[in-house]
């Protein structure tokens, strides 16, 4: 979905933004954009929308943060996931240089087909933990956990879960005040730790 790229750039914005009206002499804590392998090119998201990425920076950097794919069923993501080659060997060599790797729903699909998460904790949305558990069953899936950190790798559940991330990421980073300021400008309980109680029955 489209929001799965422009939500984290509206979170680390109004992180900067608040944090400059707090700390008016201090640089913004967080510079981002959105790249893409083989950029700069369009990149056309599900429902049509089509926006500008950026080349890979020259230098690796220091959080890289997976959008959800278009998951069309089983068959169709295996099919996607295999076709990903430099996506998968772009993600093994940032890893190896020590950037933080985060992923929320779909997106945790391809963090584990890389297996770069065997063996490590992760979640990802509820309605896929079947499909998650058949495919990768190295990985130490939370399927309830909102959030799931493991060393340099962080995952979440659906869409609006990765506000929750961010702002995980956002405290680690730049300190709880800054977060807690963020989710209420957002209106989000970043505290809330399972997705147990929506999941269907």
């Amino acid at each position: 979905m489209p929001s799965a790229l422009t939500n984290p750039m509206d979170a680390l914005r109004i992180a900067n933004s608040i944090y400059a009206r707090l700390h008016p002499n201090m640089a913004a804590p967080f510079s981002f954009s959105l790249v893409a392998v083989n950029g700069p090119r369009l990149v056309r998201c599900a429902g049509g929308l089509e926006v500008q990425a950026q080349a890979l920076p020259p230098t690796p950097p220091d959080l890289l943060l997976l959008p959800g794919l278009d998951y069309k069923g089983d068959p169709d993501c295996k099919k996607l996931l295999s076709s990903l080659h430099a996506e998968t060997d772009l993600l093994i060599r940032y890893a190896n240089a020590g950037v933080q790797i985060g992923a929320h729903c779909s997106g945790t699909l391809l963090l584990a087909h890389s297996g770069l998460l065997d063996h490590k904790a992760a979640t990802t949305s509820w309605w896929l933990v079947p499909t998650f558990m058949r495919q990768y069953p190295n990985v130490r899936l939370q399927s309830n956990a909102m959030v799931a950190e493991d060393g340099q790798f962080i995952t979440a559940g659906a869409v609006t879960a990765l506000f929750t991330m961010l702002l995980r990421i956002i405290e680690r980073r730049a300190g709880a005040e800054l977060a807690q300021n963020t989710a209420r400008f957002l209106l989000v309980d970043y505290t809330q730790l399972s997705q147990a109680a929506f999941v269907s029955k």
